[in-house]
């Protein structure tokens, strides 16, 4: 496995609460250590944060379409 797939595995364990405690504490070591570690973490957040918000206003559209009949946004 190369190491941007090895790191980009970590982060989402590591998001997700995945990493047992002492992955866990390996993988802050080395996000305190490596700023490219800590700006993946942060740009993964940040499309998580996105999928997250557009996921929510697909849900709210949905939602007055099925209460109005509108599509309107």
């Amino acid at each position: 496995m190369s190491k941007d797939l090895k790191n980009i595995q970590e982060i989402e364990e590591y998001i997700s609460g995945q990493l047992d405690q002492g992955h866990r504490n390996e993988f802050e070591k080395k996000l305190h250590a490596d700023s490219s570690v800590q700006d993946d973490l942060n740009i993964t957040k940040q499309v998580i944060e996105g999928i997250q918000g557009h996921a929510f206003k697909q849900s709210l559209k949905e939602m007055h379409k099925r209460l109005f009949g509108s599509n309107k946004e």
